[in-house]
């Protein structure tokens, strides 16, 4: 499926934050008790992967994602995954190439569209500056959207998940001129 031949109405999103330390999926919920206690339309999970163990990391991210798909009523379609792309300067460079591969793979796998979002970028949506610190990010995600996220992950997750519906059209009039000018460069990255 291709990204321009996605509806505009209600959209299943997922955002991913990799990370060995911990990954953190956020993701769209029909259940009106979301982990969250914060907005009843979202949930997040938090995971810690084997850094040693690809094929474990691999089990281990198949069954997060079908949690994140489970909790869809009816199990509605996940139109699109957000990745945050990899931070060049890493010295983790290799270690999260390896796990955003074979995060990559399976979403090829299921055939679900999936976007990647430079960190600059991820930073500029939520605070405006491409060079945000966490504290910065997480203190903007509960400024901008009444969420407490509990770590910085999640947050950047969060963050992922609100780029995700503002490029599938949801809530545009809400976006900053910033996030507008960031949708509006994805969108050009990734048509077609």
């Amino acid at each position: 499926m291709r990204i321009e031949d996605i509806e505009t109405k209600f959209h299943g999103v997922i955002g991913v934050d990799l990370s060995y330390t911990e990954t953190a999926f956020v993701f769209d919920s029909d259940f009106p008790k979301s982990n969250t206690g914060i907005d009843k339309n979202f949930g997040y999970l938090r995971v810690k992967l084997p850094s040693t163990n690809l094929r474990r990391s691999y089990d281990i991210l198949v069954d997060n994602l079908q949690n994140c798909v489970a909790s869809l009523e009816n199990h509605k379609l996940i139109d699109l995954v957000v990745l945050e792309n990899y931070s060049f300067g890493s010295r983790m460079l290799t270690t999260m190439g390896e796990l955003g591969g074979i995060f990559k793979l399976l979403l090829e796998q299921e055939e679900i569209p999936y976007i990647l979002v430079a960190p600059t970028t991820l930073k500029k949506f939520i605070t405006g500056d491409g060079h945000s610190k966490k504290d910065k990010i997480l203190q903007q995600v509960y400024k901008r959207w009444g969420f407490e996220a509990p770590s910085s992950d999640v947050g950047d997750a969060f963050g992922l998940w609100k780029i995700g519906k503002a490029f599938l059209g949801e809530n545009v009039k809400e976006l900053t001129k910033e996030q507008t000018k960031q949708i509006i460069d994805l969108k050009k990255r990734f048509a077609g």
